[in-house]
């Protein structure tokens, strides 16, 4: 297995010690291996969360869409025209 050279603050560093010492990790390595398997299933949950809300947000326009409620414009200065005084 290739291997790296990291370096820690004090305050991990004897986090790492004291995961290691509870026999509940072999080595230092373990310990930081786990530690960046749970960041990796954190951010893919956040993503994954984040990506479910992002489509409900969106629901209601494809939905408007789908259902040919919309406006067509041939121009942005028609767009902006139509958008004056109304609230978004």
């Amino acid at each position: 297995m290739p291997s790296m050279n990291v370096s820690l603050t004090p305050e991990l560093m004897k986090y790492v010690q004291g995961q290691v010492k509870s026999g509940m990790y072999n080595n230092a390595s373990e310990v930081v291996r786990d530690a960046l398997r749970h960041k990796t299933e954190t951010a893919e949950m956040v993503y994954q969360f984040k990506l479910e809300r992002l489509r409900k947000a969106l629901a209601p326009g494809i939905k408007a869409l789908e259902d040919g409620d919309y406006t067509e414009y041939s121009s942005p200065e028609e767009f902006m025209k139509d958008m004056d005084g109304k609230k978004i």
